[in-house]
């Protein structure tokens, strides 16, 4: 179990016996000068610079306590009388004195561990994560943010974040809902599963160049993001990654991305456009569910699999290009894509999967490639716009359902060799169904 420290400065001060005197504190609080009656100080100091003090909690003459995000001390003044005290610097392990917490890595490196008072300490809505902590003396860099370590802070609106910090852990500031703004250095290189899912008022966030990897769920439910920058060098994005992201209004996927893993962007609502480039091989189940925006989407040569409700009910959907590289379409891939008017599946697809095209209410035409043996329950129910479709001699099994309520469909069948094995109300309400049933 690693040892937990908690860093803090302290600086205790002597009181008088008099009643009526007092001590005074002037500091610079976001470029503001503001004056208190003090009993206590603490302070968190940064390379013991009076400086760059980044938190400070203040005991006031009326028993409230105060914290405050600070950029630069302006000055420091204790007047009694005509006595004027200089500041000391002390470390203290104290847990009392400062809500982060710290936990050693290495001989020469910390983590933060977690920001454990910050439910009784709802108005401090800023903090500055300082590059070096120093306990019993000893100096290391911060250089990982730990798991949940700023989980569920409800009133954290900003944070500024060092360079030389590497990581940001799973749920690290998961459930951060006030959150808005944060500052993520060039030095990040992971951000890993659900570090900032829920942080629902999160507006933008820049990816630094050197992230490899984003986690999964690692932005799920930030509603209010309406921007994001994903450099090069991401090579996948993970399962959920922007799931819930619903102001999200358009994405472009750098090259080196292989994959795009399930509901990776799923009910992202206001997604107009995306980009995928080349070299994303695989697009992940309900990676696109229920994008109700999104009206055009161009999936590069080389893609072999789309998922399962890959693109399920994103119904301002009109056209979609599926390349030849394409081998499998999953069940449910295309329902409910209410607009898409017109569809050419590759050859090398062999099957259509159950529910894959239904309620494709506008669909008029559709190519389906000689090698097809399979057509899936449900396939095409409600195709309503639907004409006709030519059947190829290569298909063997058609399921339930498969082509019911197509109300406008005329479809002709050859099943002259007795080898289509069709299922239960098949053409149900089709304009018209003829089986060639004998040989010529």
């Amino acid at each position: 179990m690693k040892k937990i420290f908690t860093l803090s400065v302290m600086l205790i001060l002597c009181m008088l016996t008099f009643a009526t005197d007092f001590m005074r504190i002037k500091f610079k609080n976001y470029g503001c000068i503001e004056k208190y009656e003090v009993d206590i100080i603490e302070e968190v100091n940064l390379e013991g610079s009076t400086t760059a003090i980044d938190l400070m909690r203040i005991k006031l003459k009326d028993g409230n306590i105060k914290i405050h995000e600070m950029s630069i001390i302006e000055k420091v003044e204790f007047e009694i009388g005509e006595d004027t005290s200089s500041i000391g610097d002390t470390t203290s392990t104290d847990s009392t004195v400062l809500p982060l917490a710290f936990s050693i890595t290495s001989d020469s490196t910390a983590e933060v561990s977690s920001f454990h008072t910050c439910h009784q300490h709802q108005n401090l809505d800023s903090i500055s994560i300082p590059a070096e902590i120093q306990i019993e003396g000893k100096k290391y860099n911060v250089t990982s943010i730990g798991s949940s370590a700023f989980y569920k802070c409800p009133g954290l609106t900003s944070i500024n974040i060092p360079e030389g910090v590497t990581s940001i852990g799973s749920s690290a500031f998961k459930g951060c809902g006030s959150l808005k703004s944060i500052n993520i250095p060039k030095s990040v290189t992971s951000i890993e599963s659900s570090a900032f899912g829920g942080c629902s008022n999160l507006t933008s966030i820049s990816i630094p160049e050197g992230v490899t990897s984003i986690g999964t769920s690692a932005f799920w439910g930030c509603s209010g993001l309406t921007s994001i920058s994903i450099p090069e060098g991401v090579t996948s994005i993970a399962h959920y990654a922007f799931w819930g992201c619903s102001g999200l209004t358009s994405i472009s996927i750098p090259e080196g991305v292989t994959s795009i893993g399930s509901s990776a962007f799923r009910e992202c609502s206001s997604l107009t456009s995306i980009y995928i480039p080349e070299g994303v091989t695989s697009i992940g189940s309900s990676a696109f569910y229920k994008c109700g925006s999104l009206t055009n989407i161009n999936i590069p040569e080389g893609v072999t699999s789309i998922g399962a409700s890959a693109f399920y009910e994103c119904g301002s959907l009109t056209s979609i290009y599926i390349p030849e590289s394409v081998t499998f379409i999953g069940a449910e891939a295309f329902m409910v894509c209410s607009s898409l008017t017109s569809i050419s599946i590759p050859e090398g697809v062999t099957s259509i999967g159950s529910s894959t095209f239904e309620e494709c209410r506008s669909l008029k035409s559709i190519s389906i490639p000689e090698g097809l043996t399979n057509i899936g329950e449900h396939a095409f129910i409600f195709c309503r716009s639907l004409k006709s479709i030519d059947i190829p001699e290569s298909v063997t099994s058609i399921g339930n359902y498969a082509f019911s309520g197509c109300s406008n469909l005329d479809v002709t069948i050859d099943n002259s060799e007795d080898n289509v094995e069709v299922g239960r109300y098949t053409f149900l309400g089709c304009k018209s169904a003829t089986w060639l049933k004998e040989k010529d």
